[in-house]
């Protein structure tokens, strides 16, 4: 913690695991989020990062980054994101981390594989949520990868519509030959 007449910082780390007292490796849970957060009296603003890092629920991996903006005063703002936001959203503060990691779970058993990720994000001005799911495999002479998803986002103001893109692909390539049909 950093205090100083204008601001006050704080860097840390949270540790969740289960159960607690064996080691990081055998535990069934780990949630371990690196945070930085600041608070500014004048003009007031509010704003906190965190990211999960070497996190796993038993064999599945998890990943993601969180962000908190709130500002004040004559132009007030607000931002809540968990992984992200919707590809055309332009409003995003330059303070902001990037790249964004999207909210994850992975695993991967030898050859083949399942990733799930997602955001999920509230401004002042819209709603967003997108979501990914995709598996794959590979045997060295041939390999696949198949998925879907989605990306929505509802602008609030100045004036009210809501947009939606869906997609799916499949993958294919064996012996150097590619069998794919592109997102669409």
């Amino acid at each position: 913690v950093l205090i100083e007449a204008s601001q006050i910082a704080i860097l840390g780390q949270l540790v969740i695991q289960a159960p607690p007292l064996v080691d990081k490796q055998l535990a069934i849970l780990r949630l371990q989020i690196d945070f930085v957060g600041v608070i500014i009296f004048d003009p007031f603003k509010i704003a906190f990062d965190g990211k999960l890092r070497d996190s796993r629920v038993a064999f599945i991996t998890l990943t993601g980054q969180f962000a908190f903006r709130a500002a004040f005063g004559d132009k007030p703002t607000f931002l809540l994101s968990a992984g992200g936001f919707h590809p055309r959203f332009a409003d995003i503060p330059p303070d902001i981390p990037a790249p964004f990691d999207r909210i994850g779970a992975g695993f991967s058993i030898g050859i083949i594989g399942v990733s799930v990720k997602g955001y999920f994000a509230v401004t002042s001005a819209t709603v967003q949520a997108g979501y990914e799911i995709k598996a794959w495999g590979d045997i060295g002479v041939a390999s696949f990868d198949v998925g879907l998803g989605f990306d929505a986002i509802c602008y609030l103001q100045p004036k009210f519509y809501f947009e939606a893109d869906f997609r799916a692909w499949a993958n294919a390539m064996a012996f150097g030959i590619d069998f794919g049909v592109p997102p669409e």
